[in-house]
């Protein structure tokens, strides 16, 4: 009898506790003028991988990089996010909490990897774990003044992410100013502070070696539903020593019912300095990149699109030119026509020289006179100066076969505008194709109710002769991934 009224009485408090918490800590209360919405959303992709160096036997390029760490095999990656919003008269706010990682026991239990007591690794296996980077994803705190709006935080900002995505789109830390004029009409000014450190060396600091910031300024024309939109950047690259001005303009929008053409052209111009040798050489950068779509919906269930880019690459390595393009932080994965959140192309592939986001080489190159590091720009800030460039020309099919299945699927084919560099840099007497490779995208998803959808992505590239001349003979196998997506939103 004793033991059931303890275990009585234990259940009670077990119940009774949360509530006492409660009234201790007391209540959130939003103020009358306030309205504060609550979101949320899980991706859980299952990821299936093959020869993702175009090697039928491993080699120390048989990963990919994405948000949530490395991968290869087969891994399966997930991204929670949970936030609120909150809009008053004159104000708002919005805050997201993220936790983007790879399923394993060291991640979800929120360790670093490591035995903290004795400093020792927490396995011998050196699992993957990138735990500690849970926290604020995005934030933002805007109040409207009338005329203009400020806002900062880190909330995702793009200047170009609806055509080809050449120059910014990322979630870096900024001041904006943004603001409407005539009827559709509107303009923002962005101060992006995308690295600020500060460095010492021989018992001084120095404030400005590793800092890097950059400054958009874009305004958007309606033109009877179509938008005209002009933009300049600039880039003041400390880290690189390198200061970069990009000239733009991008046009979308809906012509005669069922056509939707998109472009962007981005001109770059600028300087780097250089320290080869013991001494400092100064390079000119000119180069431009180029976009261009057109998608066709003939129906809901029949929407064809190409298009094309272009990214100019180097032609020489040893002269004090810098022709590669290379934007602030380009994202084509998210843009409206070829982006696909698990194409493989979109991926940090090293085989491929691409990085995260973005579907170019660019890491690629040789170094500069004397061994001068040619790179700047970049979500990794890791792009070289001496860079290939892309050609790529793509077609794809998309629609809603009802209200609950969509689907897209899409070839790309990929090439080098430039391959004189590999040639000097690689081998004298050898030529590198210009051809990389195809890549084929099917992507098909069930919506089972607002709040989930059940998708299968497979991606395929299949290596061109490019891959082969630059990487060896054996690099010719093709690449697989199959990514599983289910996804939660409310």
């Amino acid at each position: 009898m004793m033991k059931k009224v303890v275990r009585s009485l234990l259940v009670l408090s077990l119940v009774l506790l949360p509530m006492a918490a409660m009234a201790d800590l007391g209540q959130v209360v939003a103020a009358k003028d306030i309205e504060i919405t609550m979101l949320g959303t899980v991706q859980v992709l299952p990821q299936f991988m093959d020869n993702l160096d175009f090697n039928s036997k491993q080699t120390a390029l048989d990963y990919i990089g994405d948000e949530g760490g490395r991968m290869e095999d087969h891994n399966i990656r997930t991204e929670a996010r949970i936030g609120w919003k909150a809009t008053a008269k004159d104000w708002d706010f919005l805050l997201i909490l993220e936790a983007d990682f790879l399923y394993n026991k060291v991640n979800v239990d929120r360790q670093n990897g490591f035995n903290n007591t004795s400093g020792a690794a927490f396995n011998a296996n050196s699992v993957t774990a990138n735990s500690d980077a849970f926290g604020i994803e995005k934030i933002n705190f805007g109040y409207d003044f009338g005329p203009f709006k400020v806002n900062t935080g880190w909330n995702t900002k793009f200047v170009d992410l609806m055509t080809g995505g050449l120059i910014y789109a990322d979630d870096h830390p900024y001041i904006g100013l943004a603001g409407k004029f005539g009827a559709k009409n509107n303009w923002e000014f962005l101060y992006l502070t995308i690295q600020d450190d500060i460095s010492g060396t021989g018992g001084k600091l120095d404030a400005d070696t590793l800092d890097w910031r950059a400054y958009t300024l874009r305004v958007g024309f309606d033109v009877n539903g179509f938008t005209v939109a002009p933009i300049y950047a600039y880039s003041d690259n400390n880290m690189r020593e390198a200061q970069i001005h990009y000239f733009g303009a991008e046009g979308y929008g809906t012509v005669g019912g069922m056509f939707t053409p998109r472009f962007e052209l981005v001109y770059a111009t600028g300087d780097k300095d250089m320290h080869a040798a013991g001494r400092k050489i100064k390079y000119d950068i000119s180069a431009f990149a180029a976009y261009a779509s057109l998608d066709i919906a003939i129906s809901k269930a029949l929407v064809p699109y190409f298009g094309f880019y272009y990214l100019s690459g180097d032609d020489d390595a040893a002269d004090h030119d810098v022709n590669a393009y290379n934007g602030i932080a380009m994202n084509q994965r998210y843009t409206p026509t070829f982006g696909m959140e698990n194409a493989l192309i979109y991926r940090a592939v090293p085989s491929l020289g691409s990085g995260i986001y973005e579907n170019h080489f660019q890491t690629l190159g040789a170094a500069g006179t004397g061994g001068a590091v040619t790179g700047y720009g970049g979500a990794s800030n890791a792009l070289t100066g001496t860079a290939p460039g892309l050609v790529m020309l793509g077609a794809g099919l998309k629609g809603a076969i009802n209200e609950k299945l969509d689907y897209k699927t899409q070839i790309m084919y990929f090439g080098f505008a430039q391959t004189e560099n590999f040639k000097k840099w690689n081998n004298a007497t050898k030529e590198v194709s210009s051809e990389v490779g195809y890549e084929f995208d099917l992507l098909l998803t069930y919506k089972f109710n607002p709040h989930f959808s059940l998708g299968n992505c497979v991606a395929v590239f299949l290596p061109g002769n490019g891959i082969e001349d630059r990487l060896g003979r054996d690099y010719d196998a093709t690449a697989f991934m199959d990514t599983i997506e289910m996804k939660w939103s409310f």
